[in-house]
């Protein structure tokens, strides 16, 4: 698909499969379509080119490795039809600055926005319980604003978050797992209120 450049995804769609678009290099803008439920594991993976995306408020799921290493892209809402992001779905978007997320998120899974070196900052919504290992990992944030509900922070969250500079806890978590905050070199404070 070298010369592909624009997709529109037509209401007679319901799911995008395993590599429907992997590697389509040329690829710059994508619109979903109001009747796909399901993003597929790697549907639209090393589209090195893609810069935009509009998802639609149909969508129940995005898979593993979804968008992973799309290194054009700069910003992506993800409906709050979304109850679930897979494994490193945003992994390596490196230019990608502007995430908004779905408020029916329960998890942000492993590695999923590892590497996301242009992300500074971003709000998780009160639906989210548990963030998985490494989801942040390695990415540009400065700031954050946890779940009001988290429960569980996994091992290396936010590991090698260099410019991470402050960050209070809620007093929801109960577990912060090893090395969640390993390698923050910026790191001033860590408010962990009594629980």
């Amino acid at each position: 698909c070298e010369s592909l450049h624009s997709l529109f995804i037509p209401n007679s769609l319901t799911a995008i499969e395993y590599k429907s678009f992997e590697c389509c290099w040329s690829l710059r803008n994508v619109i979903i379509s109001n009747s796909v439920k399901t993003i597929g594991e790697s549907a639209f993976s090393s589209c090195s080119s893609l810069e935009r995306v509009i998802l639609p408020d149909s969508l129940e799921s995005i898979g593993k490795s979804a968008f992973s290493d799309c290194n054009n892209l700069t910003s992506i809402t993800i409906p709050n039809s979304v109850k679930s992001i897979g494994n490193e779905s945003f992994y390596r978007c490196r230019n990608l600055t502007k995430v908004k997320l779905s408020e029916q998120l329960r998890t942000i899974g492993e590695y999923t926005f590892y590497q996301c070196n242009k992300l500074q900052s971003i709000i998780i919504p009160n639906s989210v319980t548990e963030l998985e290992r490494g989801c942040f990992d390695n990415s540009g944030l400065v700031d954050i604003k946890l779940s009001d509900s988290l429960i569980t922070i996994n091992q290396s969250a936010f590991g090698s978050c260099i410019y991470l500079k402050n960050i209070t806890i809620p007093s929801s978590v109960t577990t912060i797992g090893r090395g969640a905050f390993g390698g923050c070199q910026s790191i001033e404070t860590i408010n962990i209120p009594n629980s």
